[in-house]
């Protein structure tokens, strides 16, 4: 509302109630995607007559929400900024790889003025290079003087590096080239959902969730998460063919990589900014997931009881372990070999770990 405000535009008010009426007589709607998935999607410019931008933010929007909101014949826009920057600092025009028809739905644009943005590694040197990832560092007078009353966190996310104030996001992002060649930042997930599944570093915002998502045309939304040591992953609408889905990852990806559990809901639960409210979901899931247990019984060969023993240790049902991947691609690491062969020395079978 501030920036519209001072640079001379209307700020449309609106509630829950007539929120779709009043969308139709903006010019500019900014939103996040979890909101806009909320809207009438336009079938033709007339749909939204007034409309000649759309800015989102917050999150990463799919493949059919920006092909949906492209028929508005309004420029899509992305913007990335932490409220301790002032919001937004990054912000650009999406646009389409040539060769695949697809938008660049993680490319953040370049920044605005009054921010400075670089990529830092782990030891805050600057990150340079094409290709080259790191964390994503804002300074410049947009930043904030840091926490009220917190000086721990403020001296924590707010260094001092090369002689300047600059606030550490905790987001990943990668220098990439855009369509004109001018250096851009492609965002690559947050820090803390870089998790370690089976022993292998796995970012689930890049590796899991926007890979999925490519799979099927009919997901608006996707978000995995680890739930009781377990990869789960929530998709919507409730429409979507998990099971189809599913099948289809894993012929793609490696087995650590494979969702125990897919969940298709209706929407997904957002916080009171409109984003995907992570501690809602994973009690959703934790909620619908059924525990997998060892029956009390004898195996009948060494391959059921090693199988159902995978099962129990490493948190995968059964239909889902590949018989013909080594064990280590499936994530079984030394604690989890000495406990399976524990497991199968009880019911007669010798297992030696090697």
């Amino acid at each position: 509302m501030f920036s519209t405000i001072c640079n001379g535009g209307t700020a449309v008010l609106a509630n829950k109630f007539n929120f779709q009426e009043r969308a139709r007589s903006c010019s500019i709607i900014a939103a996040t995607p979890s909101i806009l998935e909320a809207f009438d999607g336009p079938t033709s410019p007339d749909s939204y007559p007034y409309l000649h931008r759309v800015v989102l933010g917050g999150e990463t929007p799919s493949q059919k929400l920006l092909e949906s909101w492209s028929r508005a014949n309004a420029s899509l826009w992305i913007a990335y900024g932490p409220t301790e920057a002032t919001c937004a600092v990054l912000t650009g025009e999406i646009s389409v790889d040539e060769e695949s028809g697809q938008f660049h739905t993680t490319r953040l644009g370049q920044s605005i003025r009054g921010s400075t943005i670089w990529l830092a590694d782990r030891d805050m040197n600057p990150v340079d290079e094409i290709g080259g990832e790191g964390e994503i560092c804002i300074s410049g007078p947009c930043l904030a003087d840091g926490y009220w009353q917190d000086e721990a966190l403020t001296r924590e996310r707010f260094p001092k590096c090369q002689g300047r104030t600059t606030y550490r996001t905790g987001d990943l992002g990668r220098w990439a080239l855009g369509k004109n060649k001018e250096q851009v930042i492609e965002f690559c997930g947050r820090r803390d959902r870089v998790v370690k599944i089976h022993g292998f570093l796995v970012n689930l915002e890049l590796d899991v969730d926007a890979a999925m998502i490519k799979l099927d045309p009919n997901i608006a939304a996707i978000f995995s998460l680890i739930v009781d040591e377990k990869l789960c992953t929530a998709v919507t609408p409730s429409s979507v063919d998990t099971s189809a889905l599913l099948s289809s990852w894993k012929e793609k990806a490696p087995a650590y990589m494979v969702p125990v559990h897919v969940f298709s809901l209706d929407k997904l639960p957002l916080n009171p900014n409109g984003k995907v409210d992570p501690r809602e979901l994973h009690n959703i899931m934790k909620n619908a997931i059924s525990q997998v247990t060892l029956e009390d019984r004898t195996y009948d060969s060494l391959e059921d009881a090693v199988l159902n023993g995978l099962s129990h240790f490493l948190g995968i049902p059964i239909a889902l372990i590949d018989r013909e991947l080594a064990p280590v691609t499936l994530g079984v690491h030394s604690l989890a070999a000495a406990k399976l062969s524990s497991f199968c020395r009880r019911y007669g079978y010798c297992v030696p770990v090697e």
